[in-house]
C-alpha cells in the first residue's frame, strides 16, 4: 500500500451513459487547498477520479494509502460500494466520504454510518479545510485512534456501534481566493479535455434563504463567501483553453441577485465575444433583487436563461417550508421584461410540499402559464438528507406517503480486479400528505407531462399569443387541453400519455428492499421493466418534441378552435390552418439540425416574428416561400448532443429549447 498516495473520488454511473458530465470541481477544490495548506502537501500525491473503470484499473495498480468519496445523490452508493471492494482487497486503506447527502438529525446519522460500514470517517459541511485537518493528522500517525482524539470539528464515526463525533460547527472561509483554484493549479485540465465534459465553476458559495426542502437551507450556509471577479476571469480564460463543451454551469445558488454578479457576466460576455465560449450558461438565478438580476440578463442575452424557483405560489405552503417568494405581480413583470431582452424565462415548482394539495398545485402551475414564462419545470419532492424536511418532525407532522424509486440511469454493473460491483441509487420522493391523496398526485404529474408538451419551450407560443389577442387566458387554454386531452388526442399521442401515467406508477415502490433485491438480482430487461430507471418527465418530454410536434399542434389548435367563438373562426380560419403549418416545420424535431424545409405562405410570418406576434395578422395580395432551417450557432450548440432520441433526452434539462427552434427566412 502506497501511504503517499491519496485517491479524490467523484465518481459518476456510467453503465447507461455518463450521469454527471460535470467536471469534477468539488475535490479539485479540495486538491488545490491540500497542496497549499497541509504540512504533507508537498510530499503526498493526490489524483481524482470521476469514472469507476478509472478507479478499478487504478487502485489494482497502486493501492493508495487513502480513497474519499463524495456523496451525492446520484452516487451515494456507488462511491461506497467501491469503499467495500477497496476494503476488501486492502483493510488498512483508510477510506472517507463527505458531501451533502448526509442527515441532520444524531440518529439517522448514526443510521447512516451503520449502513455505511466501509467508510472509517464522514466528514461534513465544506471539505476543503476539514479534509486537510484530517490528512495532517492522519499522515502524522497513521491511526484511527488518533483521528477520534483529535477532536476536529466536522469529523464523524462510529465508536462502539454508537455516533461519535466533537461537534457540528464546522468553520467556513471568509473568502474563496483562500481555496486556490484547481484550473489555474491544471488539477482538472484531463476532465476539461474530454468531450461532452462540461464546466463547472462558481463566484459565490452559500444561500441566504432556509428552505427546509433544501441542504443549503441551514443556517451554516447562509453566510455568503466569494470569489474575486479577477480570479473567476482567469478560471475561464483557462477553461476556454482546453473545454470541448460549448456550455458553462456556474454553481451559483442566487445567480444575479448581488453586484459582483453583474461584473461577472461582463466577464462571460467578453469572453464569448473573443472566443464564442460559452454559447450556454446553465445557472439558477436570484429570488430576489430583480433589477440586479435584469442587468445581467441584458449582458449576456439570450445565452442566460432567467429563472424564477417559484416552487409554490401558495402562501401556506411557502410558509411551511421558510420560503420567500417574489409575488406574482412581479413574476409577469420579470417575464415581460426578459421578453424584450429576448432571453428565456423558467420557473420550478416542486410538488409535494407540505401543506400542498391538488388544486393549490393546478393553481400554481396555472398562475405561471399567465404570467407568460417559457419553461415550466416541475418536479416530484424528494426527501433529501441533510435537508431539514427530511427530518422526524416533518415526516410525521404532515403525515408524509412516501415511496422509492430508481434514479435515472443511476445503476449499473461495474468491473473491480475480479470481482463485479452492482450499485444503485434510489430516491424517496413523497406521494402524498394529509391535504394530498396518492391519486392527486397522480393526476398532478399527468399536468406535469401536458405543461411540458403543450406549453413550456414556446411549443405553442405563436398560437398562445393569437389567443391572447382574442380574450382567451392561457391558464384557460390549457386547462381545456389537459381535462379534454383524452377526448382531443390522436391515438399515438393519447398513448404516449398511457405509456407515461403507467411508467409514473410503475418507478414507485413502497418496499425499498425489495426494490433493491431487484436492481441486485435483475437483469437489465427486467429492471427497465419493473423499476423503470429514467427520468421520465424528461424522457416523455423528448419524445414528443421529436416524434409528435404535428400531432401536438393538431391537439392544440383542435382545442383552440373549440374555445373560440364562430366569429373569429370565419375570420381567423385561414389564418390558423397557416399558423398550425408554420409551427410545425419550424418546430418539428427540433434536434435533426440537418433537416430543412420550404413552404408557401399566404401570411408575413418573418414580420409577426419581429414582433412577437403581438401584430395582428394581415394576409397577403401574393403567397411568399420560407426556408426552415437552423442557424450556425444552433447546429454547433446541438452538436455538443449525441444525435437521434437518447440526444434529445440528454439536451431537454441543458439547453433553451426555445434557441433551438428553426429559423424562417424568405427562400
Amino acid at each position: 500500500m502506497n501511504d503517499r498516495l491519496i485517491y479524490l473520488c467523484d465518481l459518476t454511473h456510467t453503465a447507461h451513459g455518463v450521469v454527471s458530465e460535470f467536471v469534477p470541481y468539488g475535490v479539485g477544490c479540495i486538491k488545490s487547498y491540500f497542496h497549499a495548506h497541509s504540512r504533507f502537501g508537498k510530499d503526498v500525491e493526490v489524483k481524482i477520479f470521476k469514472y469507476p473503470a478509472d478507479l478499478a484499473a487504478s487502485f489494482e495498480r497502486e493501492r493508495p494509502g487513502v480513497v474519499a468519496f463524495s456523496n451525492y445523490v446520484w452516487n451515494s452508493n456507488l462511491g461506497h460500494s467501491f469503499a467495500r471492494r477497496i476494503k476488501e482487497l486492502e483493510p488498512d486503506c483508510l477510506t472517507l466520504a463527505g458531501g451533502p447527502n448526509y442527515p441532520l438529525e444524531d440518529s439517522q446519522q448514526e443510521r447512516f454510518l451503520r449502513e455505511h460500514p466501509a467508510y472509517d470517517f464522514y466528514i461534513i459541511g465544506e471539505g476543503e479545510r476539514p479534509f486537510t485537518q484530517v490528512m495532517d493528522v492522519w499522515l502524522a500517525a497513521r491511526d484511527k485512534k488518533a483521528l477520534v482524539a483529535a477532536g476536529l470539528s466536522g469529523l464523524h464515526c462510529l465508536v462502539d456501534g454508537k455516533l461519535a463525533k466533537c461537534d457540528d460547527e464546522v468553520p467556513r472561509q471568509d473568502n474563496l481566493d483562500d481555496f486556490p483554484s484547481p484550473y489555474l493549479a491544471g488539477y482538472l485540465d484531463e476532465f476539461l479535455l474530454l468531450p461532452n465534459s462540461i464546466p463547472l465553476v462558481e463566484s459565490t458559495r452559500g444561500c441566504p434563504f432556509t428552505c427546509a426542502y433544501c441542504e443549503r437551507g441551514s443556517v451554516k450556509w447562509t453566510r455568503l463567501t466569494r470569489k474575486s471577479v479577477e480570479v473567476f476571469e482567469q478560471e475561464l480564460k483557462s477553461i476556454v483553453g482546453k473545454t470541448k463543451s460549448s456550455l458553462l454551469l456556474l454553481a451559483d445558488s442566487n445567480f444575479g441577485m448581488y453586484a459582483q454578479d453583474v461584473e461577472i457576466s461582463r466577464i462571460i460576455k467578453r469572453s464569448q465575444d473573443a472566443t464564442g465560449y460559452p454559447l450556454y450558461v446553465s445557472v439558477s438565478t436570484g429570488k430576489n433583487a430583480e433589477e440586479n438580476i435584469l442587468k445581467c440578463v441584458e449582458i449576456l442575452g439570450d445565452s442566460l436563461p432567467l429563472t424564477a424557483a417559484v416552487q409554490s405560489l401558495d402562501p401556506d405552503v411557502l410558509k411551511n417550508v421558510k420560503r420567500q417568494n417574489v409575488s406574482a405581480e412581479k413574476l409577469i413583470s420579470m417575464a415581460k421584461l426578459a421578453r424584450k431582452r429576448d432571453t428565456i424565462t423558467r420557473s420550478e415548482v416542486i410538488l409535494g410540499l407540505p401543506g400542498d394539495s391538488r388544486a393549490k398545485h393546478f393553481d400554481t402551475v396555472f398562475q405561471l402559464v399567465d404570467a407568460g414564462m417559457d419553461l415550466i419545470l416541475l418536479y416530484t419532492l424528494m426527501l433529501l438528507d441533510g435537508s431539514e424536511l427530511n427530518t422526524t418532525a416533518y415526516r410525521q407532522r404532515y403525515r408524509m406517503e412516501t415511496r422509492f424509486r430508481l434514479s435515472h440511469r443511476c445503476y449499473g454493473s461495474y468491473p473491480f480486479g475480479t470481482a463485479v460491483i452492482h450499485a444503485a441509487e434510489l430516491e424517496e420522493a413523497v406521494v402524498g400528505l394529509d391535504t394530498m391523496t396518492y391519486e392527486d398526485y397522480l393526476e398532478c404529474r399527468a399536468l406535469a407531462l401536458s405543461s411540458s408538451i403543450f406549453y413550456s419551450d414556446d411549443i405553442l407560443f405563436e398560437l398562445y399569443e393569437f389567443l391572447k389577442g382574442q380574450g382567451v387566458r392561457a391558464s384557460a387554454f390549457m386547462r381545456g387541453v389537459h381535462e379534454n386531452r383524452k377526448r382531443l388526442m390522436p391515438a399515438n399521442l393519447a398513448a404516449l400519455y398511457q405509456h407515461f401515467e403507467a411508467d409514473t406508477a410503475q418507478e414507485l415502490w413502497t418496499d425499498r428492499e425489495a426494490l433493491m433485491e431487484l436492481l441486485r438480482t435483475g437483469d437489465e430487461d427486467e429492471i427497465r421493466t419493473r423499476a423503470v430507471g429514467y427520468n421520465i418527465l424528461f424522457s416523455y418530454r423528448a419524445q414528443a418534441f421529436f416524434e409528435f410536434v404535428d400531432e401536438i399542434a393538431h391537439t392544440a389548435f383542435q382545442a383552440a378552435r373549440e374555445l373560440l367563438p364562430e366569429a373569429a373562426l370565419r375570420e381567423h380560419g385561414a389564418y390558423l390552418a397557416e399558423l398550425e403549418q408554420y409551427i410545425v416545420l419550424k418546430k418539428r424535431n427540433p434536434f435533426d439540425h440537418k433537416q430543412t424545409y420550404t413552404a408557401s405562405f399566404h401570411y408575413d410570418f418573418p414580420s409577426l416574428e419581429e414582433s412577437r406576434f403581438e401584430a395582428a395578422p394581415e394576409r397577403l395580395a401574393e403567397p411568399v416561400s420560407l426556408d426552415f432551417r437552423h442557424s450556425e450557432r444552433q447546429s454547433a450548440l446541438l452538436e455538443s448532443f449525441e444525435p437521434g432520441i437518447e440526444g434529445a433526452k440528454r439536451a431537454i434539462p441543458r439547453l433553451s429549447i426555445p434557441k433551438i427552434y428553426r429559423m424562417a427566412s424568405r427562400a
